[in-house]
C-alpha cells in the first residue's frame, strides 16, 4: 500500500489525474471576457479553430477531454499495478491540499521574516479567481515545471555527462555537481515563474515582497514536481490558489 502511494506514476497517469482541472478551466475561461492565464496558449487556438462559436468551442473541449480519457483508459490496461481509479484521484487531491497548506505556510513565514509583512492577492471577482486558479495550476505547471525545469534540467545534465569518464574518484563529485546544476536551474526557473506574474495587461504591479513570495513558492513547487510528479503538483498549485481565493 505504501509503495503504491510513494511510487511516481507514469507520465500518462500524471496527465490523466489533471483532466478535471483542464476541463473545468476550459469550460469557465471563455466567460471571463478575454482574461486567461498568461501561459495558456490552447484557449486562443481552440477559439480560432471554432471561429469563437461557444457551441463548437465546448464541443472541441469535450472532444479533447473524451479523447484523452479514452487514450488513458487504453493505456491503463498495460499498467496493472498502477491502474487509474477513484482512489488515485483522491490521493492526489489530498496530497495536493496538504502540500498547498505547507507551501503557503513556509513561503509566508519566509516573506514575513524577511520583510515583516505578508502579501495581498488582487482579485478579479470570485468566479474569475476560481477559474484562473485552475488555469494557473495546469498551464503554469506545464510551462515552468514540465517544460522549463524538466526539459531544461535534462538538457543541462546531459551536456554535463557528455564526454565524461566515470571513475570511483569522481563519481561522488559528479553527483554533487549534477545536484548543484539542477538546483541552480530550479532557482532560474523560479525567478522566471515569479516574474511572469508582472507581465502583460493583466499582470500585477511589481512589489519585491510578492516577487520574493512567488519565487519561494516556485522553488517549493519545483520540489513537489521533482518528488511527486506532475499530477500532484498541478493539484497542489490549483488548490493553493483556491485556498487564497477563499481565505483558507
Amino acid at each position: 500500500m505504501l509503495s503504491r502511494f510513494l511510487t511516481k506514476p507514469p507520465l500518462w497517469i500524471d496527465y490523466a489525474l489533471t483532466l478535471p482541472v483542464f476541463l473545468a478551466y476550459h469550460v469557465g475561461v471563455v466567460f471571463l471576457g478575454g482574461i486567461r492565464n498568461a501561459t495558456d496558449l490552447v484557449t486562443p487556438w481552440f477559439l480560432s479553430l471554432t471561429s469563437s462559436s461557444l457551441l463548437l468551442y465546448f464541443g472541441l473541449v469535450l472532444f479533447s477531454f473524451l479523447a484523452f480519457t479514452l487514450g488513458f483508459a487504453v493505456a491503463a490496461k498495460s499498467e496493472k499495478s498502477l491502474v487509474l481509479d477513484r482512489g488515485k484521484y483522491l490521493q492526489v487531491v489530498v496530497e495536493g491540499a496538504v502540500y498547498a497548506l505547507l507551501l503557503r505556510t513556509i513561503a509566508s513565514l519566509f516573506v514575513r521574516t524577511l520583510f515583516g509583512a505578508g502579501i495581498l492577492k488582487p482579485s478579479s471577482g470570485i468566479f474569475a479567481d476560481i477559474i484562473l486558479s485552475l488555469g494557473a495550476g495546469f498551464y503554469e505547471e506545464v510551462a515552468f515545471r514540465v517544460v522549463l525545469f524538466g526539459l531544461g534540467a535534462k538538457f543541462l545534465l546531459s551536456r554535463m555527462a557528455r564526454g565524461k569518464t566515470r571513475t570511483k574518484d569522481n563519481t561522488v563529485r559528479f553527483a554533487w555537481s549534477r545536484l548543484f546544476v539542477a538546483f541552480a536551474w530550479a532557482v532560474v526557473v523560479s525567478l522566471v515563474f515569479s516574474a511572469i506574474h508582472y507581465v502583460g495587461p493583466y499582470g500585477d504591479k511589481f512589489e519585491l515582497t510578492s516577487f520574493t513570495f512567488r519565487f519561494v513558492l516556485g522553488l517549493l513547487l519545483t520540489q513537489v514536481y521533482a518528488a511527486r510528479g506532475f499530477g500532484v503538483v498541478v493539484w497542489t498549485h490549483a488548490l493553493y490558489d483556491l485556498f487564497i481565493v477563499f481565505h483558507l
